[in-house]
Parts: C-alpha cells; sequence; structure tokens
C-alpha cells in the first residue's frame, strides 16, 4: 500500500513537482508572449528552474503542517540535489 510519510515518497515529489512547475511555467510564459507580441516577457530559462525548483515550497510547507517528517526529509533532499544540479549547470553564467 501508499504510504504517505515516507522518503521515497518525498523524494518523489520533490523532483516531480519542479518538473510540473517548470512545465506549468513554460506554457504560461508562452502564452503571455502570443497574447500580446510587443510586450515580450523574456526571462531567462535558468530563472525558470530556480522558479520550479521553489515550487518545492508547496510540498514542504504540507509536510510540516501534518507532521510527515520522513517525506520532508525526502523532499529537501530532493530540492538540496536540484540546486546542486542548477548550480552545476548555470554556475559559469551566474557573473555574466
Amino acid at each position: 500500500m501508499f504510504k504517505k510519510d515516507s522518503l521515497i515518497t518525498g523524494i518523489l515529489v520533490g523532483i516531480a513537482v519542479p518538473i510540473v512547475a517548470y512545465a506549468l511555467i513554460m506554457i504560461l510564459f508562452e502564452q503571455l508572449d502570443q497574447m500580446d507580441g510587443s510586450a515580450i516577457i523574456s526571462i531567462r530559462p535558468r530563472t525558470h528552474a530556480l522558479l520550479a525548483i521553489a515550487g518545492n515550497l508547496i510540498p514542504v510547507q504540507i509536510a510540516q503542517r501534518k507532521r510527515w517528517n520522513a517525506s520532508l526529509k525526502g523532499v529537501i533532499f530532493s530540492t538540496i540535489i536540484l540546486c546542486g544540479f542548477w548550480l552545476y549547470k548555470y554556475s559559469f553564467l551566474l557573473y555574466t
């Protein structure tokens, strides 16, 4: 059976939420760009990725309120891993 408070559940949620958030952010900005071609909203891909990673704040809050400590650890662990990938991928662009 599916156990809500487990480390694996937290890791899976911590990976799935940024993927879905990234897709939604991309769709949102594409729709905004198509609505009004004169007002181009330009945000770099690294900002999209960072906003998607920040989407993990929602499951962190939910896990904290419900006192799902094991799931909370999984979400935080996956967030730290994703931040490490973000730094690895975009560290050379940070100062340009």
